[in-house]
């Protein structure tokens, strides 16, 4: 019974290192699609940081990618740029693979 109970120990412990890593994932993505979103509204250095400490912050809180997305879309087009939905998920899609390809790689 024992190594029943080592095996699912590990396999419980691989799952949680699975999820941690997608956390990171997902955060370093957030973070990196905000400042781009913010590189294309020319904020500050400053200004961009915070903006996109907003975003991670808004992922920690729930928030969805699509919620995300949205927020990037309004913000844009507030300041009159204008990309397709599709073309900023593309974005998004790759900032979470390449910050999914950092984290996995350590």
């Amino acid at each position: 019974m024992s190594g029943w109970n080592e095996r699912e120990r590990a396999i419980e412990e691989l799952y949680q290192h699975d999820q941690e890593n997608q956390f990171k994932a997902l955060t370093k993505a957030h973070r990196s699609f905000g400042r781009w979103v913010a590189d294309q509204m020319s904020l500050s250095h400053s200004e961009a940081e915070h903006y996109a400490e907003g975003f991670v912050q808004d992922f920690i809180d729930g928030a969805t990618t699509d919620a995300l997305l949205q927020k990037a879309c309004i913000d844009l087009s507030k300041a009159s740029i204008y990309h397709p939905k599709i073309f900023l998920e593309q974005e998004y899609e790759s900032f979470f693979r390449e910050a999914f390809t950092q984290i996995h790689d350590r």
